[in-house]
């Protein structure tokens, strides 16, 4: 919930960034964050409802094949031992997979990533209720910034 509340405002109304272009004119850019992907690793098994995505016909893979190879080699690992890395010689088990979400439309034709956010934490709670002390270290995020606006500034004109 921690991590999602950072995002809550940029996915209203944009993080606004001067530019400077050729010529000295400024404008002021407004970028609008959407959920590109994300994998949560916990450290224990946790329950998840997988009926959301069925229930709202939603893929939570990519179309790409690559993609669907890796879906399915993952989802045959019964007890989630993946291994995910060698370091030194040492095997580390990445923990148990909670949730997966690849998006694959357009970030223009996304939904703004708080609520994208709140639609999938419907089927998995953990999404705004897990602590990153529940989560292991290998879980990731990938957030896609796109142009929402640009404006020129009252005082460069």
């Amino acid at each position: 919930a921690d991590l999602w509340e950072q995002y809550y405002e940029w996915s209203a109304y944009g993080a606004g960034a001067t530019v400077q272009l050729h010529g000295g004119d400024k404008v002021v850019q407004y970028y609008v964050p959407y959920l590109s992907g994300i994998q949560l690793y916990t450290n224990k098994v946790l329950n998840a409802s997988r009926s959301f995505g069925e229930d709202y016909g939603m893929d939570f893979w990519s179309d790409d094949d690559d993609n669907e190879k890796m879906s399915r080699s993952w989802s045959s690992t019964s007890d989630d031992s993946f291994n995910c890395d060698v370091v030194g010689g040492n095997r580390r088990r990445p923990g148990h997979l909670y949730f997966e979400f690849f998006e694959v439309c357009s970030p223009y034709g996304r939904i703004p990533l708080m609520d994208k956010v709140y639609e999938l934490s419907q089927g998995f709670p953990g999404l705004t209720s897990l602590k990153s002390v529940d989560l292991s270290p290998v879980s990731w995020m990938s957030v896609a910034w796109c142009i929402l606006s640009t404006t020129f500034p009252t005082n460069a004109m």
